[in-house]
């Protein structure tokens, strides 16, 4: 059941609106690791910002990352595939009071798909002339507010309303818009632990708009190590080197739907969905204060594309063999 949910997450695109609820949760110390990719920015800066301290004013935030798959072969011999994947974002917050913090994050993202002999991957038609070839470029928008407010020394509570677009080069912007919104609350049992639920909402492209509940952790295992909600998945870090250098291992679930263009032979205007598991381990540097740099390496233990044309019926499905990964991402706040 738990599976079931947090696959539907995935779906609904709720990973960068799960995060939203670990923003909830005060600083407290322990092994100060942040992740080194989902849930940074905005939702970072607002752990931060929350303490309970006086407000500091505004602070921002900005980050490049880019990850490469390397090349992984498609089931029923449909192909091969590689990924480059680039990403930036903005972030800025701030403290309204000692109990209110506001956060707005925009990020952009492109994908770069590289296909090599890729036949009947739309549709299962093998004979198909016009199912041939895969897709190359694929953008994606996201705009995320992020309203915390910590109600006493204990309770929190986070409200975060998101839009999104993804689309194939060439494919309507318009028709790429999905949105929705997310509330949860966060209880602080100790000094080293916090828990939180909450709901989420989301349209999707071609699909049903989905409600499903959502959970968060936040443990400071040690004063070194702990162990957190990272979007839809967990990540366990631990200090190598004192407010310097941290290791990490990170589990977790991906998706991305896009919109194809109308140009194109076979699903004009259709919908392809991008969903994977990744399991990494990395190191992040704080060479200064300000500045945070994430190597890490793993692998998408499962990965799966699915292909829905404009009146959301499901046409074919196609998983690619496990695929080495590694990623790069830099952030700097000031």
């Amino acid at each position: 059941m738990l599976e079931c949910v947090w696959r539907m997450a995935a779906a609904a695109g709720l990973g960068a609106v799960l995060a939203a609820a670990v923003a909830a949760e005060p600083a407290e110390g322990g092994s100060g690791a942040t992740p080194a990719s989902a849930g940074g920015g905005v939702l970072g800066g607002a752990r931060e910002a929350s303490s309970g301290g006086p407000p500091s004013g505004w602070t921002f935030r900005v980050t490049a990352e880019s990850g490469y798959q390397f090349r992984s072969q498609l089931e029923d011999d449909r192909g091969r595939m590689s990924v480059v994947r680039t990403r930036g974002g903005a972030s800025v917050f701030s403290p309204l009071d000692r109990t209110l913090v506001f956060g707005l994050d925009i990020e952009g993202e492109i994908s770069n798909y590289d296909f090599r002999d890729a036949r009947g991957l739309f549709t299962g038609r093998d004979a198909d002339p016009a199912d041939r070839g895969g897709f190359s470029d694929m953008y994606e928008t996201r705009l995320r507010l992020t309203g915390i407010w910590n109600i006493d020394e204990r309770w929190s509570v986070a409200l975060s309303p998101v839009a999104r677009a993804g689309w194939e080069r060439g494919a309507s912007f318009g028709d790429s818009i999905t949105g929705g919104g997310f509330a949860s609350f966060s209880y602080k049992f100790s000094d080293t632990l916090r828990l939180g639920a909450g709901v989420g909402a989301v349209t999707r492209l071609e699909d049903s708009a989905l409600v499903i509940p959502v959970f968060t952790v936040r443990w400071d295992i040690t004063e070194r190590v702990r162990l957190e909600s990272q979007g839809l998945g967990l990540k366990l870090s631990a200090q190598a080197v004192k407010d310097t250098l941290d290791v990490y291992l990170r589990a977790g679930y991906e998706n991305r739907d896009y919109r194809l263009r109308d140009e194109r032979p076979v699903l004009r205007e259709g919908v392809v969905e991008d969903q994977r598991v990744p399991v990494a381990l990395g190191l992040e540097w704080r060479p200064i204060p300000n500045l945070r740099v994430g190597v890490e390496g793993g692998a998408f233990v499962w990965q799966e594309l699915k292909f829905r044309d404009r009146n959301g019926d499901n046409l074919h499905r196609v998983r690619g063999d496990p695929a080495a990964f590694v990623g790069l991402r830099l952030t700097y706040s000031f």
